[in-house]
């Protein structure tokens, strides 16, 4: 009887260990991919990146996600999932979405269709007469006429202006003097359309894009690492980003854009930050910052096949948008986000190196994605 009974209980202690053993072991799974640390470390080992990043999101955060190579080139210090990345242009979404939170609660007087003279009838003298009318959204869809790249805009010569919203203002009121390159309601992607918008915001509020992109995107969905600016910056033991030289060796350099265009591409985030982010497209995310109904109109164009909207690249199917993606790029990083809304998958990949000829680096991105796909 005590014999039957130890083995009943060791049995039952196998049988619980067993259990928790295939409870434990698909969460310790999902979290790392063998097939796409493979793929990474070829690559890197191909010295195609000092470091390269992917990751697949899900409904439920990260699926599972990899980094592969050195934080900078010549030290040892390897990079991990947790690290800041600089994710340039894909900033653009997150602008936009901030700004639809503004447009949500009212702020904007007109909602999408505040025009540049209803929010800065000071300038009206300032800026070309061919802006006055152009709207909110038709910024966010790249849709304004503006040029991708203001003159100049590198030039630091703002910097003597401390308070950095009044720094874009300045910045602004000089560059929209100039005529729009492209007639208005054609599509042209711009930079400095971004950053007119998010200026827009920021007279608005009285705040400045950096203190709204903290206080109503990141602190809302717990983005607790997301920032502005270059990683290396921000952090001891952070990633560099690189450059090709002309021997086609990897040089490490902070490039940081000048803050007046920061909404165009200056935040960094984590892997897991940025899947916060991310989930905002899916259904089901615990916690939402736009209401439905503003969430499809951010993403919703004017001119029925446009393919550009609320920072956003739209892919249609059966003429309904089932796939929204962006690229990200500097002289020194690279990334690519690609969403499928509909399956609630999401797809990233970011290199901290930018190859001379430029489409090579964009490539190796879209194959890494393809191959997670």
């Amino acid at each position: 009887m005590t014999e039957s009974k130890n083995a009943r209980g060791c049995c039952l202690a196998t049988t619980f260990a067993l259990t928790l053993l295939l409870l434990t072991a698909p969460v310790l799974a999902a979290d790392r991919s063998p097939a796409l640390q493979d793929r990474l470390a070829e690559l890197v080992g191909q010295d195609r990146a000092p470091a390269l990043f992917a990751a697949v999101i899900d409904r439920g955060g990260v699926a599972y996600a990899e980094a592969v190579g050195v934080r900078r080139r010549g030290f040892s210090a390897k990079v991990t999932t947790n690290d800041l990345l600089r994710i340039n242009s894909n900033t653009k979404a997150m602008t936009a979405m901030m700004l639809a939170t503004l447009v949500q609660d009212g702020t904007f007087p007109s909602g999408w269709q505040t025009t540049m003279q209803d929010v800065f009838p000071d300038l009206t003298k300032d800026i070309h007469e061919d802006y006055h009318t152009v709207t909110l959204f038709e910024l966010l869809s790249m849709r304004s006429g503006v040029k991708k790249d203001a003159r100049n805009h590198t030039d630091y010569r703002y910097a003597s202006i401390s308070d950095v919203a009044d720094r874009r203002y300045a910045f602004l009121r000089e560059h929209f003097g100039e005529p729009p390159e492209r007639a208005r309601g054609r599509f042209r992607y711009s930079n400095l359309s971004m950053t007119m918008a998010a200026a827009m915001g920021e007279r608005l509020t009285r705040m400045s894009w950096d203190t709204l992109m903290r206080e109503r995107l990141f602190k809302p969905l717990g983005m607790t690492r997301a920032g502005i600016g270059e990683p290396s910056k921000n952090g001891p033991d952070q990633p560099w980003g690189h450059y090709h030289d002309r021997d086609r060796t990897w040089v490490s350099r902070e490039d940081e854009i000048p803050a007046i265009y920061g909404p165009a591409g200056a935040v960094h985030v984590t892997i897991h930050d940025w899947a916060k982010f991310i989930g905002q497209w899916f259904r089901g995310a615990e916690v939402k910052v736009l209401d439905r109904r503003t969430q499809t109109a951010l993403i919703t164009p004017e001119q029925r096949k446009s393919r550009y909207a609320g920072g956003w690249r739209l892919k249609r199917r059966n003429g309904s948008i089932h796939r929204i993606w962006h690229t990200g790029g500097s002289k020194t990083w690279r990334s690519l986000l690609d969403v499928h809304m509909r399956s609630g998958k999401a797809y990233l990949a970011v290199a901290t190196g930018r190859d001379r000829d430029r489409p090579s680096t964009r490539k190796m991105l879209e194959s890494i994605v393809k191959s997670m796909r």
